[in-house]
């Protein structure tokens, strides 16, 4: 979360057998980051679960790339992104589900909701499903668009003004990625970033 920092990430992991990895990312300051994550579903009835957030202000620029390989039989991948952008930010959203061949019976879904709180933000996403397979499921799905006018003036006719009604209505498409931390003091304060941000 430190602001005018640039951030390299790179998660490579192969799920065994009956195995399954919860991975919750939080992206919610760095000036420019670079995120990739490469999950191999290499063991029979493997999961591998993604539920990230981000949040762009400023010029800040945000690569983000996930690249799922279903290896094994009966494997599942579930990738979810929300994310909001203001000012001049920017995001490059990549994901791939790639069902190789022997991966009969699986199932993946990548998911990325983008909401824009400016005209001059700048929104890619690029979901691909690539399958070897026939007995496969892919699920993909890829949206950004400004807040809901009609919601956004029902927050501000019960007592709210604009920035706590927008706060509000990020915090609860990011709800499920920020309830699944267990310290509650590091909960608060990304909560607390999130509404700063909004607030700026």
């Amino acid at each position: 979360m430190e602001e005018n920092k640039k951030v390299i990430e790179s998660i490579i992991t192969d799920i065994d057998e009956s195995a399954t990895l919860n991975l919750f990312q939080y992206e919610i300051g760095s000036v420019e980051l670079y995120t990739n994550l490469k999950g191999n579903l290499i063991g029979e009835d493997s999961n591998i679960n993604i539920n990230s957030i981000y949040f762009g202000y400023g010029k800040n620029e945000l690569n983000l790339f996930y690249d799922i390989y279903h290896h094994a039989k009966k494997s599942n991948s579930d990738i979810m992104v929300n994310g909001a952008l203001r000012d001049e930010s920017y995001k490059n959203f990549k994901s791939t589900l790639d069902f190789k061949e022997g991966s009969s019976g699986s199932i993946g879904s990548e998911e990325e909701y983008a909401t824009l709180l400016s005209d001059d933000v700048i929104a890619l996403s690029v979901p691909v499903l690539l399958a070897h397979e026939d007995d496969v499921q892919g699920n993909h799905a890829a949206s950004a668009g400004k807040i809901d006018t009609d919601l956004l003036f029902y927050l501000m006719s019960r007592g709210l003004d604009q920035q706590q009604a927008e706060s509000l209505i990020i915090l609860s498409r990011f709800a499920k990625a920020i309830d699944s931390i267990e310290n509650q003091e590091l909960k608060d304060l990304i909560n607390d970033r999130v509404q700063e941000i909004v607030r700026r």
